[in-house]
């Protein structure tokens, strides 16, 4: 009696022990390695300012991801805004990049902060006086510095091997605004003047702004063969392998979403609502001689914008190889453009859009990256 007794206890003081380890486990690995604290305030009546910290709370040094950050300025939905619970519109420009060279990070060692400012009325109108609510919407990107030092001298980050950390933050503020008809609006990109250029398989026309012969060739024979190929893969969207590959499981709404966004684009085209601009001046801001930067889209017009990066990419899909090229970029970026979709992700690495299918199907839907790649797999 007695030795069941003990054996009984033991047993309870074994399991104890299990979940005290676990509970350990779980609290090291949701410990985050990099914090954020904002604040914003009206500061004069023309600026919403909005101040951010970032700190290492670890015990080791780790790189920060510039991208997708105010650390790189105005050039990303980094933040939401919303008031009475309805979201405004964000007014920025969204951009279209290879993974990360080692010159977007900032090294952050145990304890070390940097900061970062915005005006974020530059990029969001705030058209009434009221309460608002500023929300950080975006994941921090971090890498280990021995990680980091395990790369190659070259200015590329391996990130296909060697995967960044996403660290989720939960951080918003809520500001009362007043006199908002005197804060300063987001300023329109303009579109300087063009040359049209008939698409024969098109049938139609596109307008471009600058841009060498040879790049100007390519773009139009990549724009040629989205007339045919959007139609295609529109019709190639079902409950099939490439479908789940690219947006995830399969649902009736979601296929739908995706059907809807490549007729939208397709009906884009054909209405001749299409320019090609290289001499985009935001891909100065983002250094224009790195080639991670392909191209850009802003809020205010219907163009989209190239960088340097735009001319090194290959010109048609490959089924056989998913990489970004000028035609799934077109493809992917006509899904964004047209009748003001809401396609609020601009990821177009491999593994990350197949993981976003696989992991987040309502987020790979609304990813550009996604619809490229799907394309170029559908390509006829």
């Amino acid at each position: 009696m007695r030795l069941r007794i003990f054996n009984t206890l033991r047993k309870i003081l074994d399991m104890k022990t299990v979940l005290l380890m676990c509970c350990l486990v779980a609290s090291v690995i949701s410990k985050t390695p990099v914090s954020l604290k904002m604040g914003c305030q009206q500061s004069t009546t023309s600026a919403v300012d909005c101040s951010f910290q970032f700190t290492n709370v670890a015990d080791e040094d780790y790189y920060l991801l510039k991208r997708d950050t105010p650390l790189e300025g105005l050039h990303s939905s980094f933040v939401s805004v919303s008031r009475d619970g309805v979201p405004l519109q964000y007014e920025g420009c969204h951009f279209y990049r290879a993974p990360p060279q080692k010159d977007e990070f900032i090294l952050l060692k145990a304890g070390e902060s940097v900061t970062a400012s915005a005006q974020i009325n530059n990029i969001f109108t705030f058209s009434s006086d009221g309460m608002y609510n500023i929300r950080y919407n975006k994941p921090l990107e971090v890498l280990l510095k021995d990680k980091m030092e395990l790369q190659s001298d070259s200015e590329d980050i391996h990130v296909e091997e060697v995967d960044l950390m996403k660290v989720e933050v939960s951080e918003s503020v809520d500001i009362q605004l007043e006199n908002t008809d005197l804060l300063s609006r987001p300023v329109k990109e303009e579109v300087k003047e063009s040359d049209e250029v008939y698409m024969e398989s098109c049938d139609n026309v596109a307008k471009f702004v600058g841009g060498s012969a040879a790049v100007r060739a390519e773009t139009v024979l990549a724009h040629n063969k989205l007339c045919k190929g959007l139609i295609h893969a529109r019709s190639e969207v079902g409950n099939n392998q490439r479908y789940r590959t690219w947006f995830g499981a399969y649902t009736r709404r979601r296929m739908n979403t995706v059907r809807n966004k490549f007729w939208q684009a397709f009906e884009r085209i054909m209405d001749n609502c299409v320019t090609y601009d290289f001499n985009g001046r935001a891909c100065d801001r983002l250094n224009n001689n790195n080639r991670a930067v392909y191209a850009y889209s802003c809020y205010h017009n219907n163009a989209m914008f190239m960088c340097k990066g735009f001319a090194g990419l290959p010109t048609f899909c490959n089924r056989r190889n998913a990489r970004t090229n000028k035609e799934g970029l077109f493809a992917g970026f006509w899904t964004r453009i047209a009748g003001n979709t809401k396609l609020d992700r601009d990821r177009l690495k491999v593994s990350e859009c197949r993981r976003l299918a696989r992991n987040n199907p309502n987020r790979a839907v609304n990813n550009v990256g996604n619809y490229g790649f799907y394309y170029c797999a559908v390509a006829a």
